[in-house]
């Protein structure tokens, strides 16, 4: 799993919100409460070593 704060440093919040975005919105993913960007971050990176996705840069 990837370190939320080592990815943020390098390449910064927006871009990491954006790509957390349209995984979400591509995975149909929807929370009943807003979450933090890093609980998004590890709620994704559980789920993706679960199962396996195809993302597409």
């Amino acid at each position: 799993m990837q370190d939320f704060h080592k990815f943020l440093m390098r390449h910064g919040e927006s871009w990491i919100q954006d790509i957390i975005e349209r995984i979400e919105r591509n995975e149909g993913i929807r929370h009943t409460i807003p979450l933090c960007l890093e609980d998004r971050w590890e709620a994704l990176m559980r789920e993706s070593s679960i199962q396996p996705s195809q993302i597409a840069a």
